[in-house]
C-alpha cells in the first residue's frame, strides 16, 4: 500500500508537455540578487508553452541605480524576449533558446533620469544615458550568456492556475492561463 501511495504522489507531482500546452505562465515580480546595495533589479518573467514544445520567453527587467551622494536615481527597463523549444519530465522544465531569435531591447526613452527634488538637467541626463548605453551593451553580452544555457525550473508544483518552482536558487511563483 505504501508503494503504491508513493508511485501516485511521483505520478502526481510529474509535468508532461500535454499540462502545459497552450498556456502562458506570468511570474508574480522577482527581485533578483544584487551584490551592490544601491542597486535594485526586478523582473517578471513570462512563458508561453506550445503544442509542439515550442516556448516563447519574455522577461521585463527593470534595474534602479541610487546614488545616495548626487540623490541621483536612474531607472533602466529591458525587454529580453526569445523563442525555442521545451521538454517536460519529472518535476523539471528545461527551455533552451533559439539563440537567433534572442532579441534585448532598451531605447534612450527607457533610461529615465531623476535628479534631487525633481529638478530637470538635460545635459547631465544626455550624459548619463550615454554612459548607461555602455552599460546596455555589457548587459546584453551577459544575457546571450544566460540564454546560451538551458533554463530549467526545477520542484514544478502546479496547482490549477498557479504554479510555483526554483531555478538557479529563485523561487518563482506563475500565474497561468489558457492561450
Amino acid at each position: 500500500m505504501l508503494a503504491a501511495m508513493l508511485l501516485f504522489a511521483v505520478a502526481a507531482s510529474a509535468v508532461t508537455p500535454a499540462d502545459l500546452a497552450g498556456t502562458r505562465w506570468k511570474s508574480k515580480k522577482i527581485e533578483m540578487p544584487s551584490p551592490e546595495e544601491s542597486v535594485k533589479v526586478n523582473v517578471v518573467v513570462e512563458y508561453a508553452f506550445g503544442s509542439d514544445q515550442a516556448v516563447s520567453d519574455k522577461q521585463d527587467v527593470t534595474m534602479s541605480i541610487y546614488d545616495k551622494e548626487s540623490k541621483m536615481k536612474i531607472d533602466v527597463f529591458l525587454t529580453v524576449s526569445a523563442d525555442g523549444t521545451y521538454t517536460a519530465e519529472g518535476d523539471s522544465i528545461t527551455m533552451k533558446a533559439d539563440m537567433a531569435t534572442l532579441k534585448v531591447e532598451c531605447e534612450d526613452d527607457d533610461i529615465r533620469v531623476t535628479f534631487p527634488g525633481g529638478e530637470s538637467n538635460a545635459i547631465m541626463e544626455s550624459m548619463i544615458k550615454g554612459q548607461m548605453s555602455q552599460m546596455i551593451d555589457m548587459l546584453r553580452k551577459e544575457v546571450e550568456k544566460g540564454f546560451a544555457e538551458p533554463t530549467v525550473l526545477r520542484d514544478v508544483k502546479i496547482n490549477g492556475k498557479k504554479a510555483t518552482c526554483e531555478s538557479d536558487k529563485i523561487n518563482f511563483e506563475f500565474s497561468i492561463k489558457k492561450i
